[in-house]
């Protein structure tokens, strides 16, 4: 708890600078938006038809084109990427804060592991997200189970520092619940090989390039 407290009150001061910058980026998309609003039809006629995933999503429901819709999109992801950064900037500080101020053998010295101290930085960082309500549940790879309360989502992940990635189990917890087709978005296919490991009685589609998005659009039509 002291490593908490420590990490919260170093870090308060630059969160504060970082959503100021994300807000004012997220103003001036919005204030951009009507030089964009008609390319963004067709954006949104692509996203709507991809069937059960579309629906799945809410992709069918959130008009691209709209005002609303385009807030929704453009400053969502100006907001995911913004907090990515920061989250990333801010852990490597909380990490090489340490060796460099040369406490890291001292912190090491009292009777915690190397987890609980990692799990206490993550948990001081994640006091500045605020987390919705959780609309579609997912699994989460410590516990292979589903999360559905928000008050779940903050322990588990500072759980998953120092705990095994349970990634087959939720895989196999997914078949076992009836999903039959699984989608793997990123570079390379090495999830996709995994999963024919498991289950050759599902499909398995990999998105690397937008052009895959037609192959994702004809399996979920």
């Amino acid at each position: 708890m002291t490593v908490f407290k420590k990490e919260l009150r170093a870090h308060f001061v630059s969160f504060l600078v970082w959503s100021a910058g994300v807000g004012g980026l997220m103003a001036l998309c919005v204030w951009m938006y009507p030089s964009f609003a008609g390319s963004m039809e067709d954006v949104s006629a692509l996203f709507a038809g991809m069937g059960d995933f579309s629906a799945a999503f809410g992709l069918d429901k959130l008009a691209f084109g709209s005002i609303m819709g385009f807030y929704g999109t453009e400053c969502g992801n100006i907001l995911g990427l913004g907090g990515a950064f920061f989250a990333a900037l801010t852990a490597m500080g909380l990490l090489a804060g340490e060796e460099g101020g040369h406490t890291a053998e001292f912190l090491l010295t009292h009777p915690v592991d190397r987890g609980r101290i990692a799990g206490e930085k993550l948990a001081a960082e994640l006091e500045h997200v605020t987390i919705g309500e959780i609309r579609i549940p997912y699994i989460a790879n410590v516990t292979a189970d589903y999360v559905t309360d928000k008050a779940e989502v903050k322990p588990l992940l500072e759980k998953q520092v120092s705990s095994s990635v349970r990634w087959q189990q939720t895989v196999e917890r997914m078949i076992a619940d009836g999903v039959d087709t699984f989608v793997e978005i990123g570079p390379g296919k090495t999830l996709s090989g995994f999963m024919r490991k498991i289950s050759r009685d599902v499909k398995v589609v990999n998105v690397e390039k937008v052009e895959d998005l037609e192959k994702l659009q004809e399996l979920m039509a």
